[in-house]
């Protein structure tokens, strides 16, 4: 007989083994992403002098977070390699930003998002963001795929079912609500992230209109349209000033 242990727990298991409280590790990546997420913002709609400036407090909220964490499981192999891919990618980020290389840049963030939202995955690790971030991805392969000139070749219910996968992962966005006291968030703050949702959802139902009337031309101008929308999602969590201020002490 199976036992079924809650994730929580688990990652209660493997990081309290270590003396880790695994609140204090969710609080250390809330941390790095109000930092990551200005430079992603800025980087994916191409303000690069902004996200040049606002890369250097994410560089050093990194090294905090990676001096605090990376040694809490030594012998734990696909922890290490997370935080030295993420080392990596930053790196090559932060070099590629300051050439002005949008493009590449943002795949390399992309990347650095992706190792993280895996070490959390591994580790059980549920943190409300990541609903946030697989929301704005199924968003992005549904415009990427819209935009296809291939489009033509796939069966419309398989764009459809891209999009149903979309809606789903709308829903937990949509159901499921932020730790107030761990992301410090106010009524101020809940009030505009409640905003946020609520004209994402009202976008996405127009979008989805939009796909049951299967013209693909607007779908496609619809879709990436939608792709941005959702990073509005993400603006109540980057701590854009902090960056600004930052910058300004190095200057």
């Amino acid at each position: 007989m199976k036992m079924f242990i809650p994730s929580v727990l688990v990652a209660c298991l493997v990081l309290g083994s270590a003396g880790c409280n695994v609140r204090t590790v969710k609080k250390g990546m809330i941390q790095f992403d109000q930092a990551f997420i200005p430079v992603f913002y800025y980087t994916y709609h191409g303000d690069m002098p902004r996200a040049k400036e606002a890369i250097l407090f994410l560089e050093f909220q990194w090294q905090r977070f990676r001096n605090q964490y990376q040694a809490t499981l030594p012998e734990n192999e696909d922890w290490q390699e997370s935080f030295r891919l993420i080392d990596d990618w930053l790196g090559d980020a932060y070099f590629t930003i300051d050439f002005n290389e949008r493009d590449l840049a943002l795949v390399q963030l992309e990347h650095v998002r992706f190792e993280l939202m895996q070490l959390r995955d591994r580790n059980r690790i549920d943190y409300y963001i990541d609903y946030l971030y697989d929301f704005q991805l199924a968003m992005g392969l549904v415009a990427e795929t819209a935009e296809d000139e291939r489009l033509c070749l796939l069966e419309w219910s398989e764009f459809e079912e891209l999009v149903r996968e979309a809606n789903t992962a709308w829903i937990a966005v949509r159901d499921h609500r932020p730790d107030a006291e761990l992301f410090e968030f106010d009524a101020h703050q809940l009030n505009r992230l409640a905003e946020c949702k609520s004209a994402v959802g009202t976008a996405l139902e127009r979008f989805n209109e939009l796909v049951r009337e299967a013209d693909r031309q607007q779908v496609a101008l619809a879709a990436r349209a939608m792709e941005a929308k959702t990073l509005d999602l993400l603006l109540p969590f980057g701590h854009f000033e902090s960056t600004q201020t930052y910058y300004a002490q190095l200057h």
